[in-house]
């Protein structure tokens, strides 16, 4: 379809040259003798950013992840730096009015070795990379579940993150083709696009019950005991849902631009996938 294409037109944006804060990072590293890769991370190594894209850059250490050590090195480097609180500590630097986010990780080649949940973060790059064929098409699903208030794993979205709609759009090709199968969905569906199961029985049998409560669930490719979507809830799966119907009958941009659907509406369609919101 002739606007789609001009969507991704309209949200082209040129990405922040970070190789020279990817260097200056190596630089201070080196003079400390830390063995640590310094890479691009986040939907702009995947090439699924958007116009509001965030640059993250990890420090892969090869062992012991130290932010206060981090901090340091940082600190020999830029003007400013501002350490940020989180299950491991890292840091927000500004450099010629770019913000960055510097994280420091454990470098791992399997998501049983990481010690921290950022340590997957690089893994997820990864394989995003290696499988994913059109990054434009997830652009198209990110500007669509933005505009319908389902994007982001957020306490108060309760949505689909960045990584879950690149899983879906390995597994079935396009925008258009996920459009199609979300509009099938029921609660219960389960996606496991590296094929680690053979059937849902033994998803539900490998699988914690507090992962299984989300009403899809994504196996996470590279940690097959990890539900991607567990953050997932029924009235933002039932909205999804809504939403995509209403699109593949009136396909157009207005589809990409904030919208509210009335309780009404969802709770319609919610009896129609036999569900209870409450």
């Amino acid at each position: 379809m002739k606007f789609l294409q001009e969507l991704i037109d309209e949200n082209a944006v040129k990405l922040a040259d970070s190789q020279i804060v990817i260097d200056l990072i190596r630089r201070e590293l080196k003079k400390h003798e830390i063995k640590a890769d310094v890479v691009l991370g986040g939907s702009a190594a995947k090439n699924t950013y958007l116009k509001d894209y965030d640059l993250d850059i990890f420090v892969r250490f090869h062992k012991n992840p130290d932010s206060d050590l981090l901090e340091v090195v940082l600190k020999n480097a830029f003007k400013k730096v501002e350490r940020l609180h989180g299950s491991r500590d890292y840091f927000r630097i500004y450099y010629k009015g770019i913000e960055y986010e510097i994280v420091p990780v454990l470098k791992i080649i399997r998501a049983s070795q990481a010690e921290n949940v950022t340590d997957v973060s690089m893994l997820h790059v990864e394989w995003v990379k290696k499988h994913l064929k059109n990054p434009e098409e997830v652009k198209l699903a990110k500007l669509f579940c933005k505009a319908q208030d389902v994007y982001g794993a957020e306490s108060y979205i309760n949505g689909f993150s960045g990584y879950i709609l690149e899983i879906l759009i390995v597994k079935y090709g396009s925008f258009m083709k996920l459009m199609e199968a979300v509009s099938r969905w029921k609660p219960g569906i389960i996606i496991d696009v590296a094929n680690h199961y053979k059937n849902r029985q033994a998803v539900m049998r490998k699988l914690n019950i507090a992962k299984l409560q989300s009403p899809i669930i994504v196996i996470d490719p590279t940690q097959k005991d990890r539900n991607a979507a567990a953050s997932v809830t029924l009235e933002t799966f039932c909205t999804f849902i809504f939403a995509a119907r209403q699109f593949l009958e009136n396909p157009s941009k207005k589809w990409f631009v904030k919208r509210k659907f009335s309780i009404k509406e969802i709770m319609k369609e919610s009896k129609k996938l036999n569900t209870v919101l409450t």
